[in-house]
């Protein structure tokens, strides 16, 4: 497909997931980087976390077959998203894209929303640096990783395929999809 056509798709929101494109990763992260900017104006902290993280200090790109970017907040900010008139809402459009992942903070532990299981400590998203990914300024944890061995184990650094990675990660009926592979 010719690069016209990838950004029609990116502009209609009529993506298809099966490309993997140079270019198909460069405005997914570019759609992420405008969304992250725009919450930390609404002042709502923001950082890349699971596998975008992965991606990055692995990789140094989005994993393949890997959709959408892994963008996290705290939870009690998502009141503020909520909030935003509706006009502001359909110009972030971008929720195929992002995987808005809100984090709970208990003490020194925090967690996914989505599934309370999987913590890690608190220090890894209170603790960011500033990275350019794909030419965007994003923050991750700054210790990576010792998070993405909190999160993955130890063997994070060997790509592992897509049914490797259900097998490993499959919980009972519930796939957490906010890790990459």
């Amino acid at each position: 497909q010719t690069m016209k056509t990838i950004g029609e798709k990116l502009l209609t929101g009529k993506i298809l997931p099966k490309l993997e494109s140079p270019g198909y990763c460069r405005a997914m992260v570019f759609r992420a980087y405008e969304f992250s900017r725009f919450l930390t104006k609404i002042n709502v902290a923001n950082w890349l976390c699971t596998g975008s993280v992965l991606g990055f200090v692995r990789d140094r790109k989005v994993i393949p077959g890997d959709f959408d970017i892994d963008l996290a907040i705290w939870h009690d900010d998502i009141k503020k998203i909520h909030e935003l008139p509706d006009k502001i809402k359909e110009k972030f459009k971008i929720f195929p894209w992002i995987d808005i992942c809100e984090y709970v903070a208990q003490g020194n532990i925090t967690y996914p929303v989505a599934d309370p299981r999987m913590t890690c400590e608190k220090r890894f998203f209170t603790d960011l640096r500033k990275i350019k990914f794909y030419g965007c300024d994003f923050y991750i944890p700054r210790d990576s990783e010792a998070y993405l061995n909190a999160v993955y184990g130890p063997g994070w650094k060997k790509t592992i395929t897509r049914r490797e990675y259900a097998g490993k990660f499959f919980v009972g009926k519930f796939w957490h999809t906010h890790h990459g592979l």
